[in-house]
């Protein structure tokens, strides 16, 4: 992921290791203070960063079933300790003027996490098998509001609106 962190009109980059390592690497080559920060397990999904009213925020998921909220120094503003191996990068969207993360998970849920790790069980729920690829999300019924849209590990595409209802004629095979 990539992102000005020194406000010198240059990207930075943010990446994780197999050495359980994420890092953020200033454009002139030089490792930022406060990292890498050392997780339990690999960083093998790709981190995002969200700028938050000016707040830089890193939120990446590693094997050790944490997802992990950090700001630019290092420090961490949330670590969220799952039962079940997270298999996607974070997703953003915007619902109800809240800012919210969606991860999946390789028994099917998707989770909802607001941006102080509290996780939001009113827009969290399970599309039976392990979610593949990223969670995008689209106006698919044109009601003026984001409908997310997930596929499993079975084959089947999922689309459903922010009240977590599915949209007519979803799930797909």
């Amino acid at each position: 992921a990539i992102a000005d962190f020194n406000d010198n009109d240059i990207n930075d980059i943010v990446f994780g290791t197999d050495s359980d390592n994420l890092y953020l690497i200033y454009d002139d080559g030089t490792i930022a203070d406060g990292f890498p920060f050392v997780a339990g397990d690999k960083f093998r999904l790709s981190p995002i960063i969200i700028n938050y009213f000016g707040e830089m925020i890193i939120v990446s998921g590693s094997e050790d079933q944490h997802l992990y909220g950090l700001y630019q120094d290092g420090t961490v503003k949330f670590d969220i300790t799952f039962d079940n191996q997270i298999t996607t990068s974070p997703s953003v969207a915007k619902i109800e003027n809240k800012i919210l993360l969606f991860i999946g998970f390789d028994n099917g849920d998707i989770k909802c996490i607001d941006l102080n790790g509290n996780i939001i069980n009113e827009y969290s729920f399970n599309i039976s098998s392990s979610v593949v690829g990223s969670i995008v999300f689209s106006d698919l019924n044109g009601d003026d509001s984001l409908d997310l849209i997930a596929v499993n590990a079975s084959g089947q595409l999922f689309a459903l609106n922010q009240y977590v209802e599915l949209l007519d004629y979803f799930p797909i095979s």
